[in-house]
């Protein structure tokens, strides 16, 4: 990675860290929060195996960045991989790769870059996810290739946006719901 400034001039690169014997499979875009800090994670998989590194690069409007790799197979994302920033709640949100639905959405520490959670549910599944967040209440918008729309918090309790009306289900599985 690197970073150039405005009369085209290289101010830093930063290397993506390497997985011993991994091949990289897929990156999330790059998001940046107030404070200037970057975000993003790589895929790397082999014949046998899977892993992600979720990396934080610090000091990013000097010359001398810092990054910080954490190495966690749960980010496995696939070939690409969305990532978002929660201004609210301080999340990164992505969507991680589910062997049963394709992918799901997660929400990570952006401090200490520990999973908070995954919604395992079959909700909002599938490889074309897409997600948004509304920066004003902190809440996170989820619709999948079932074509469930979800309002997440922060916690990542959901609820099943129909129209206009918030209907909240404790029961996924109970629910022959379609929009």
């Amino acid at each position: 990675m690197i970073c150039i400034n405005p009369n085209g001039i290289i101010r830093w690169k930063v290397y993506i860290e390497h997985v011993p014997d991994m091949i990289p499979t897929g990156v999330s875009n790059i998001v940046v929060d107030r404070n200037g800090t970057i975000y993003y994670i790589v895929s790397w998989a082999n014949s046998q195996s899977y892993t992600a590194n979720l990396c934080r690069i610090t000091q990013a409007n000097t010359d001398y960045p810092n990054q910080l790799c954490v190495r966690n197979y749960q980010l496995f994302g696939g070939i690409t991989q969305p990532l978002a920033y929660n201004e609210i709640y301080d999340l990164l949100i992505t969507a991680v790769v589910d062997n049963k639905f394709g992918s799901v959405s997660a929400a990570i520490d952006k401090t200490s870059l520990e999973i908070l959670w995954i919604n395992r549910h079959y909700f909002g599944a599938g490889t074309g996810g897409h997600y948004k967040i509304d920066n004003g209440t902190g809440y996170m918008y989820w619709i999948g290739d079932d074509d469930y729309l979800l309002k997440f918090d922060q916690k990542g309790n959901h609820t099943l946006i129909d129209g206009l009306v918030e209907i909240v289900h404790s029961k996924p599985s109970q629910i022959n719901y379609y929009m």
